[in-house]
């Protein structure tokens, strides 16, 4: 009635801070039983600082010669059913990352709530959490880490994704530099619509191809809530080094992807 505004405790590191993004979303409702975690980070993170006796050889940028795992730490990332606390922390959840470092899904090996009520659930990020470079990345007002909640329904999301919209419209010729997007009708996993093709080699699960359908290098990002994968052709605002593109490319969207919901069922879209 004052016009006074509350803001929620550990809440300041998203948007200007050192979060990009997450779902679900804070105070998300009626979000399914079977939905991933997903966390965007501004930068390359520890993989260690989220995954236990993960060992990155001491070279965090340089997966190749990682010893991996996939067990969350519990000790730096707690989720929970509000009404436990953090005492009772989820311990059986795999842990994903996408090859930029910046994004970790957390992926609960029993379903979350409830069949019969609504659940709340709380994430917490703990202040000790670190970037590639060994840096914690929640400090000052910040740094008491960060923390959200959400609410599951009583039921499991069993549909499959569909693509809703794609620019350009198929059926065109269109400058060589244009933007693709792809957008689908829910959140989906970032370490299956999202990285790096090069000239021969690299992502593959969506592919922007030419007329002799030979995939073109670039990098996709995914955006707009996880609903928006983006594609920028090599040397366009690009870290991928350019090469020789067709005179115009055609876009057949061929994916094979996991949504958010879970990473353990696969679907395939075809789009011309």
């Amino acid at each position: 009635a004052n016009g006074s505004v509350t803001i929620p405790a550990f809440s300041g590191a998203l948007g200007a801070g050192a979060i990009q993004d997450h779902y679900p979303f804070r105070d998300q409702t009626d979000v399914a039983r079977n939905t991933n975690i997903t966390v965007t980070f501004r930068e390359p993170m520890l993989i260690e600082s989220f995954i236990a006796d993960y060992d990155d050889n001491g070279t965090p940028e340089d997966v190749s010669d990682d010893i991996p795992a996939t067990l969350i730490d519990a000790s730096n990332v707690k989720i929970y059913a509000s009404a436990d606390g953090e005492g009772q922390a989820l311990t059986n959840v795999d842990v994903y990352f996408t090859e930029d470092l910046r994004t970790l899904v957390f992926n609960p090996i029993d379903y979350l709530g409830s069949a019969t009520e609504n659940m709340s659930y709380t994430v917490f990020l703990e202040n000790n959490i670190q970037n590639s470079l060994g840096v914690d990345v929640f400090t000052g007002i910040n740094s008491g880490g960060y923390e959200w909640s959400f609410e599951t329904g009583v039921n499991l999301d069993l549909d499959p994704p569909t693509i809703t919209s794609v620019t350009p419209a198929v059926g065109g010729t269109f400058a060589k530099n244009i933007v693709v997007q792809v957008t689908f009708n829910e959140p989906m996993d970032p370490t299956s619509t999202s990285g790096t093709r090069l000239a021969d080699s690299g992502f593959s699960n969506l592919q922007v191809t030419g007329t002799t359908g030979v995939p073109t290098a670039g990098e996709y990002l995914l955006s707009n809530g996880y609903r928006t994968v983006t594609f920028t052709f090599a040397g366009r605002n690009s870290t991928v080094s350019p090469h020789e593109t067709e005179p115009h490319s055609t876009l057949p969207v061929t994916t094979s992807f996991c949504t958010s919901k879970t990473t353990k069922r696969n679907g395939k879209l075809s789009m011309r």
